[in-house]
């Protein structure tokens, strides 16, 4: 009786081996090619907390503009 419920699961889990390998593989190609097109993660946005504090020649060269 376990031998056939192990077997049943066994065997699903065989078949599922070949859609699994095919989705890693290829999926791998899409991040890859995202990546790339993205210029290595340089066109999303900066996060929210992320800021880059004034610096003085900043300033001066606003005062003269």
């Amino acid at each position: 009786m376990y031998f056939e419920f192990y077997r049943s699961i066994i065997g699903y889990a065989l078949l599922m081996i070949p859609s699994l390998i095919y989705s890693v593989y290829f999926g791998g190609f899409l991040v890859q090619f995202l990546i790339e097109k993205m210029g290595m993660m340089g066109s999303l946005p900066q996060s929210r907390g992320f800021r880059i504090p004034n610096s003085p020649s900043r300033e001066v060269e606003a005062r003269h503009v």
